[in-house]
């Protein structure tokens, strides 16, 4: 009688295979849901251009069609080009969650990608999969400080979310204004949309605010732009800069768009 084989299957290793753009379908899940037209016309026209550089990835998914896991612009682009067939890899190995820590990780070395989606992108996975923090931050190689930096973004006021959908306030601000307390938020918001505060005068101004609580927010500008102040530091006293610095983190990239 022959003995039965303990060896274990071998798994299928990912490889690059032409599919028809018909049979591939955008993952519904996706976390991200901006995607700039501008974007897609540039990138369709690189396509015909120098051809693809890099292959969508790809798992198989209802029906006989395969579900896009990264690469839903270049798959886009590659349609608005005319293109039948586009390079992919097959991954039989990704179920729905390491999809989403995939996309995740994807989107986070995007620049173009809104900082309060971002933030409702992290928070839906882990209320989805009831992980904390640190290990979304070790599942996809973002960095702590990062992810709770943007989820403090979620409970500032609707009109402070506002602003920053408009472009007013910049994610660097957004992080800063959310560690005011509450009934100071809105009041802070005002001042950098409209340019009183920007770069390091606000950095200024959150740890005045914190240390004195209900302190309107005028009267701390008023003090921090006194003559007393301008004499104290002048740097930070009379940086009235617009420009917007970013607090971004260099991030590993594990996957490329």
């Amino acid at each position: 009688m022959t003995p039965k084989s303990t060896r274990k299957p071998m798994a299928q290793k990912p490889h690059t295979v032409a599919l028809r753009i018909a049979d591939i379908v955008p993952d519904p899940d996706q976390p991200r849901k901006t995607l700039a037209p501008d974007g897609l016309s540039s990138l369709a026209h690189s396509l015909l251009e120098t051809g693809q550089i890099s292959p969508i990835v790809v798992r198989p998914g209802p029906e006989g069609k395969y579900t896009i896991v990264v690469g839903e612009r270049r798959w886009r682009a590659a349609k608005e080009a005319g293109l039948s067939h586009v390079e992919c890899i097959i991954r039989h190995d990704v179920d729905g969650q390491k999809a989403r820590e995939m996309q995740l990780a994807e989107n986070s070395q995007r620049e173009d990608i809104p900082p309060l989606e971002q933030a409702r992108s992290w928070e839906d996975y882990l209320e989805r999969y009831k992980v904390s923090q640190s290990e979304l931050s070790r599942r996809t190689g973002i960095p702590q400080r990062t992810i709770s930096d943007r989820l403090a973004l979620l409970s500032l006021p609707a009109s402070v979310h506002a602003r920053i959908e408009s472009g007013e306030i910049g994610p660097y601000e957004a992080i800063k204004i959310s560690a005011l307390p509450a009934d100071q938020q809105e009041a802070a918001a005002e001042a950098v949309s409209t340019g009183r505060i920007g770069g390091r005068m606000l950095e200024r101004l959150a740890k005045v605010a914190r240390a004195a609580p209900g302190k309107p927010i005028d009267d701390i500008i008023r003090e921090l732009v006194s003559p007393q102040a301008i004499q104290v530091s002048p740097p930070e006293a009379t940086d009235f800069s617009s420009e917007k610095p970013h607090c971004q983190h260099r991030m590993p990239t594990p996957f490329r768009e």
